[in-house]
């Protein structure tokens, strides 16, 4: 065999090399990606009980920057009559996340509502079911209980960890009319936490 032959077969076969890594490669990383997504989705599968009202869509007209800060609940008074339930959308707007309670003679039920990162008005049942709390706290982009630490996404409420990242606090229905959000005092009157009523169905 001459010795340009030689080294012809030579650089051919080291461009088979190479292009063997190169396919292995693209698999290798093909295979990851098709894995971290199946992954990621099975997480989001899991990482929130249904709830069994959509929530509300009013929308402030601007994005809110949580990042680099804190903030607590501020508890206002609502307003009960004809069956809706009502507090200001400027009392959210101003303090950013709020407290209430609703009570009746055979009702008490913690409220939340705060502005999401895109400017949506959030309102829902102020409970953590599994550990009981009542109180949380916005961090950065998270909602945070302050009793377990479990995390939520501000922006979707989907777990992000802790005990207890299945069960978001849960949305309320609600209306924005004349300044007020309004909700529908029988779907208060009608909560139970999710685990119990998946135990009773």
């Amino acid at each position: 065999m001459s010795k340009k032959k030689k080294e012809f077969q030579e650089k051919r076969e080291k461009r088979r090399f190479a292009n063997r890594v190169v396919i292995g490669v693209v698999v290798v990383l093909f295979a990851f990606i098709i894995v971290s997504f199946a992954m990621r989705n099975s997480g989001d599968n899991i990482s929130t009980i249904a709830n069994r009202w959509e929530g509300g869509t009013y929308n402030i007209g601007k994005q809110v920057d949580y990042l680099g800060k804190r903030v607590a609940m501020t508890d206002i008074e609502l307003q009960v009559d004809k069956g809706k339930v009502m507090f200001p959308v400027e009392a959210v707007v101003d303090n950013s996340f709020i407290y209430s309670e609703y009570t009746n003679e055979r009702t008490r039920l913690p409220l939340m509502a705060f502005i999401s990162p895109s400017g949506r008005l959030v309102a829902a049942v102020s409970y953590c079911e599994p550990c009981r709390s009542e109180s949380f706290h916005i961090d950065g982009r998270d909602l945070v209980c302050d009793s377990c630490q479990t995390k939520w996404q501000i922006a979707d409420l989907k777990g992000i960890s802790g005990g207890c990242k299945e069960y978001a606090p849960e949305e309320l229905n609600y209306e924005v009319v004349d300044g007020m959000v309004v909700i529908d005092e029988a779907d208060i009157l009608s909560w139970v936490p999710r685990s119990y009523q998946s135990m009773e169905g």
